[in-house]
């Protein structure tokens, strides 16, 4: 789930903005935010979990692409996660602001990111791992589609469990929320799961240099490149040398060794050694020890691994990145496959991979170019837009897109009509959305059939004028195979306002 950068140039996306007032009454914004959709733009931070992959682009905007997190309360309309796609900006939803994101990390349930030193997330927030978009926030049921303001400030870093979330603050100290039952969080009030607390337990208030999370265990390193770990340890995955089910509050791994990483599976912890090596402690199920124990409560070297500067863990392998650029990967790489990888294997290309991260069975990476690889398992998509359910090695993530563009805008009486063009031969029908931004739910409209000239027009109908609030309406193709295509720029528009002519009466003195 972790990833790294080193040092390499990333591109600047271009975006546009064209608005034009069409009368007092109404107003219509079209807000392309690439030129060109067949591109993918230069990305500067990656991440991936479960069956899902995210990236941040040189201008900080959030992609994502493959199976979103499970919604128990999923939006009518919500866009089909199942294509590379560039789903949504920050603009599209509270009005005009840049992304601004700079890093991520991916848990299976929920995904955190930083803006500047204010902690921002989504997904689900029924444990309130969201912290304040706990379902007693106003703004969240148990799940939000869009990234939100965590309300978190002055972070450095930031890690997201399954039902918990952690972030190093800028004063060195940790911090934790959301609910493990396993640690000290376990003994909160579900009031109290949204509300971030110092985690307590370090010696003599030393200062810490990296945080990760798994499933129900959270780990940091000192200044010091000492180790700490808390949650559950059932497989060992803690590596205190322990078969306690649990440790409730920090200890220290056990051994002398000094670490300046470290990541988490579901079951197992990997951490990088200030020499480059590598050691893993927990489930040995996908050969993550790379020896032939069932598991190991303390942490032991991964042989084959030297020279390494990144690492990340998936659910059932990890991944390691070398000075040399090149990824080393082990244990069970795909899905389908029944080959434990107990030696890591390299990757000889490409040889210029700047960050690594890790799904359950898939893997992304980064060169220096800003290019995204991925390979694994792709039967959601988690890799990109390919046919294959399976992609044994690297390939480049591309965006074959037939991505909708609008023509113009048209607001009428308590309607608004939408012109659009969809170039493509295959296109077989569009699904219209829009909402209001005054709240509520999406509403779609399916259309079926091709243009002979590729533009499309569709009349929205029975919507309200207000002076306060607009609409913003979105448009997705599909394809004859039943592909989706990226989602079109928005646009936002409000009805015209038709008054009732007053009758004139003249008062005679």
């Amino acid at each position: 789930m972790t990833t790294v950068q080193r040092k390499g140039k990333a591109g600047t996306g271009i975006k546009l903005m064209m608005c034009a007032l069409l009368a007092a009454s109404f107003t219509s914004a079209i807000a392309p935010r690439e030129a060109a959709a067949a591109q993918v733009p230069a990305m500067k931070a990656i991440g991936a979990a479960g069956d899902i992959s995210f990236a941040i682009a040189a201008d900080g905007e959030l992609w994502n692409w493959g199976d979103f997190y499970e919604n128990p309360d999923r939006l009518v309309g919500q866009p089909d996660l199942d294509v590379v796609q560039h789903l949504w900006s920050i603009d599209d939803v509270w009005g005009g602001q840049p992304f601004g994101l700079s890093s991520i990390s991916a848990g299976n349930n929920h995904a955190l990111f930083l803006k500047g030193s204010q902690v921002w997330g989504l997904g689900a927030t029924d444990f309130g791992q969201l912290a304040y978009l706990h379902p007693l926030h106003p703004k969240a049921d148990r799940f939000t589609v869009y990234p939100e303001d965590l309300g978190i400030s002055n972070a450095r870093s930031v890690a997201a469990g399954d039902g918990h979330s952690v972030a190093l603050r800028s004063n060195r100290t940790v911090w934790e929320w959301g609910f493990n039952a396993f640690d000290f969080l376990g003994e909160r009030t579900p009031d109290e799961w949204k509300k971030p607390v110092q985690v307590p337990g370090f010696p003599d208030d030393t200062a810490m240099i990296a945080v990760a999370a798994g499933a129900r265990h959270t780990l940091a390193i000192n200044a010091n490149n000492e180790l700490f770990a808390w949650g559950y340890n059932g497989d060992g995955q803690l590596g205190i040398g322990s078969a306690e089910l649990f440790a409730k509050m920090p200890t220290k791994v056990k051994g002398n060794l000094k670490f300046k990483a470290v990541d988490a599976g579901p079951d197992y912890t990997i951490a990088l050694n200030v020499d480059g090596t590598v050691y893993a402690s927990g489930s040995n199920a996908c050969g993550i020890l790379g020896t032939n124990a069932k598991y190991s409560t303390v942490l032991v070297q991964v042989n084959g691994l030297t020279d390494i500067v990144a690492i990340a863990a998936g659910d059932h392998h990890s991944l390691a990145l070398g000075k040399d650029g090149k990824v080393r990967v082990w244990g069970c790489e795909t899905k389908d496959s029944q080959t434990v990888t107990k030696l890591p294997r390299t990757i000889d290309y490409p040889n210029n991979v700047k960050s690594i991260a890790a799904g359950a069975w898939h893997s992304v990476i980064l060169t220096d170019d800003g290019v995204m690889w991925a390979w694994g398992d792709n039967s959601k998509y988690q890799v990109g837009p390919f046919g294959a359910s399976t992609i044994p090695n690297p390939v480049q993530i591309v965006h074959d897109s037939f991505k909708p563009e609008f023509i113009s805008v048209t607001p009428g009486d308590k309607q608004v009509k939408l012109v659009w063009k969809t170039a493509g031969n295959d296109v077989t029908g569009h699904e219209i959305c829009w909402r209001s931004t005054s709240g509520g739910g999406t509403t779609c409209q399916k259309i079926e059939g091709k243009s002979s000239y590729d533009v499309y027009t569709y009349t929205v109908t029975g919507l309200s004028y207000s002076p306060r609030y607009e609409y913003k309406f979105y448009v997705r193709a599909k394809d004859k195979s039943g592909k989706k295509s990226e989602t079109s720029d928005y646009v936002t528009a409000n009805p015209t306002l038709n008054l009732v002519p007053v009758k004139t009466i003249k008062i005679l003195n």
